[in-house]
């Protein structure tokens, strides 16, 4: 059985991946995002 020591370790080691891993958008998504093709106005 863990102590509370142990499960608080576990869980700030799992939670410092999150927030070291760079979250953004991929190159593909941008590409479909900026591409001419794809059109935004008031109406959509």
């Amino acid at each position: 059985m863990r102590n509370i020591n142990e499960e608080n370790y576990k869980e700030a080691l799992e939670a410092s991946f999150k927030v070291s891993i760079s979250r953004g958008i991929s190159s593909e998504l941008l590409q479909i995002v900026n591409g001419s093709s794809v059109e935004v106005d008031p109406k959509s």
